[in-house]
């Protein structure tokens, strides 16, 4: 008797434990800028809502029309020519700092984080894509 009430609570919970991969939600999002330019977002959030994945990206026309993104022109975006860090670079700082979080992080007036990791390694202007990830993760609820 005592074998089969342990194998039976044993199935009853296996039966009620969750399974938090069916809960990730996912939302891939295009923020228009008034450029014309896009701000592209995609997100995977976990079971409780936090980024598990991100990638963020920008439209781009380089010098010739042709249509790329900035994470795709790395270096010939030309921000380091200037003395800067590439705008690939601070956006893998910043997606890395989202991670585990529910994306939200407030801007200065002037656009930069007032969170002072992200800032340690993205330094860009952030009022669009701090939107754009707002609407993404919200997308994915």
């Amino acid at each position: 008797m005592k074998k089969l009430s342990a194998l039976l609570l044993a199935i009853a919970l296996v039966g009620c434990s969750s399974n938090t991969e069916s809960e990730v939600k996912t939302a891939s999002i295009e923020h228009e800028l008034e450029s014309g330019e896009k701000i592209l977002v995609d997100v995977e959030l976990d079971g409780e809502g936090l980024i598990s994945k991100i990638s963020i990206d920008e439209t781009y026309k380089d010098n010739d029309g042709n249509a790329t993104t900035k994470k795709e022109i790395k270096e010939d975006y030309g921000m380091s020519k200037t003395g800067k860090v590439e705008w690939y670079k601070q956006i893998e700082s910043l997606e890395e700092n989202l991670i585990g979080t529910d994306g939200s992080f407030e801007v200065d007036a002037e656009g930069h984080a007032t969170d002072e990791d992200i800032l340690a390694g993205c330094t860009i202007g952030l009022t669009d894509i701090e939107k754009a990830v707002e609407e993404a993760v919200a997308a994915a609820k």
